[in-house]
């Protein structure tokens, strides 16, 4: 402040002396902006006077002076009058009124006034108020439009002293338990109704539709799935948000879906979000699902059910009770896979769908389609028409019975040799990576007919899934090569386990 007063000083006009001291007792000269006479006054005068309008002397301001000691009540009470000429006859009064001792008495008091709850209170209440805000608003702002104040105020802000300085006042406050509390207050209301979240991955979508399915109390990613924020032992305020919260027989199971691409390189802060959760709340427990594990939504079921020490209710079903129907519904059956095979998807369109009903509920599905690879029509010596590829097959949870697996595949094959004449084999293949050995495929009779190498996908920076062929073919339209188009989109490869190979012929 001394400073910017400073320079208020040296552009002042009226101001004759400039002082070399900037103290309250300092005295300058100053001309009067009505009779134009040099006066000799002290700094604090000046600043009292100067404040809201030009100076001008105490013989100029007589009269608007009087006009005012006239306008109050007390002026026509002569007691009162020769009662304030004498005390101000006095020297020691008026020492007593001026004096530092007297100023150092105001300060005193006005200390232990701030102590008292219902003074400070009143204090607070009339800060609140918007004329307060709106005069120290204006007052603010008239001081902001000093360019050269502005400027200093940012150097100062800027300079290492200052941000020591704050950095101890910072510190120091926060040793206060109150005004740590009345800080964590406001921080935890901020954060009560946040901006809604606007992407849900497809990790969590996925989990999101297994715990449906098994009917369990969950809370998708929003204000329920927060823990914190508290005051952590290193005097850190810290809170975090999981992606699903499961409510099982009074237990609280955090739940939280890595994505391979965007958790690479972030573990020390997993690590960190798992360490806040077991020490400050140690009645929680954390469950982490990484990516390679959605890609077999049955493998996410049991992973749950581990944890709980649950399992799903088995329909119990005969087999005389399940229909067959050839055209199913495209959406139902589009949910069943969704949620339950490892490709999360149901295929290419076009396909031959089936599904298997019990009752109103849909139990499996089975979607056969023209050959991804050329070169198996070609191997087996046959055309592209003559060759079908179980490219989908999937039994929900519930259903799982022995055998409905090789029974409803063996009733599908049936009806495509059917229906469809010129079909001569049908080819499928078993994934190891999702732990698939072709047990039901030797159990309804088809032929072994080799080993896959290992194949490879693509993982995008939302952590989905894309098929080598789709990369390739978009890397086609582009004329780049496809890992020129993979590192364009920032694409990471992911290595699979080999391929089991089998056939069936027609009978």
């Amino acid at each position: 402040m001394m400073k910017s007063r400073k320079a208020f000083l040296l552009q002042d006009p009226q101001v004759v002396i400039q002082p070399d001291k900037y103290n309250d007792k300092y005295k300058l000269s100053v001309i009067c902006i009505t009779c134009h006479k040099e006066l000799t006054i002290t700094l604090a005068t000046y600043w009292r006077q100067r404040r809201n309008s030009a100076f001008i002397c105490y013989e100029c301001r007589k009269p608007e002076l009087k006009a005012k000691a006239q306008a109050n009540p007390l002026y026509k009470d002569e007691a009162y009058r020769e009662q304030f000429r004498k005390l101000h006859a006095n020297k020691k009064y008026a020492l007593a009124v001026h004096g530092d001792k007297a100023k150092r008495k105001i300060s005193d008091s006005t200390k232990k006034a701030w102590l008292d709850p219902e003074k400070r209170a009143n204090h607070l209440a009339h800060r609140k108020t918007s004329e307060f805000k709106e005069r120290v608003s204006r007052w603010a702002k008239s001081q902001w439009q000093d360019s050269e104040y502005r400027e200093k105020q940012i150097e100062l802000r800027n300079s290492l002293d200052f941000k020591i300085a704050a950095s101890l006042r910072t510190k120091a406050l926060w040793q206060d338990p109150i005004y740590r509390k009345i800080l964590t207050d406001i921080l935890d209301k901020a954060r009560i109704n946040p901006a809604p979240k606007t992407h849900i991955s497809c990790l969590q979508r996925i989990l999101y539709a297994v715990l449906s399915d098994m009917k369990l109390v969950y809370h998708e990613e929003g204000p329920a799935t927060r823990v914190g924020p508290i005051i952590t032992s290193n005097n850190r305020f810290e809170g975090y948000s999981f992606d699903c919260l499961v409510e099982y027989q009074g237990r609280k199971i955090y739940i939280e879906c890595q994505g391979e691409y965007w958790h690479k390189g972030r573990e020390a802060r997993d690590n960190a979000k798992a360490t806040f959760l077991t020490r400050y709340f140690p009645g929680s427990e954390l469950l982490v699902i990484w990516e390679h594990e959605y890609h077999s939504q049955s493998r996410i079921r049991s992973i749950i059910e581990e944890r709980l020490g649950v399992k799903c209710d088995i329909v119990d079903f005969t087999f005389s009770q399940v229909t067959i129907d050839s055209n199913p519904q495209l959406d139902e059956l589009k949910s069943l896979f969704s949620k339950y095979h490892y490709l999360a998807n149901i295929g290419r369109v076009g396909s031959k769908r089936f599904s298997a009903v019990v009752g109103d509920k849909l139990a499996a599905g089975a979607v056969f389609s023209s050959p991804t690879r050329i070169e198996s029509a070609k191997r087996l010596g046959l055309s592209n028409g003559e060759l079908l590829e179980l490219s989908r097959f999937c039994i929900a949870p519930q259903f799982c019975k022995k055998n409905f697996a090789s029974w409803f595949l063996s009733r599908t094959t049936n009806i495509i040799w059917k229906q469809y004449h010129n079909v001569k084999k049908i080819l499928s293949f078993a994934d190891t990576t999702q732990g698939h050995v072709g047990t039901i495929y030797r159990a309804s009779n088809w032929d072994f007919d080799g080993i896959v190498r290992p194949d490879y996908w693509y993982l995008g920076q939302k952590g989905e899934w894309y098929h080598k062929k789709s990369v390739w073919d978009l890397a086609s339209k582009d004329s780049v090569t496809e890992k020129e188009f993979a590192d364009s989109r920032n694409l990471v490869r992911v290595m699979g386990k080999e391929k089991l190979r089998f056939v069936l012929c027609r009978p």
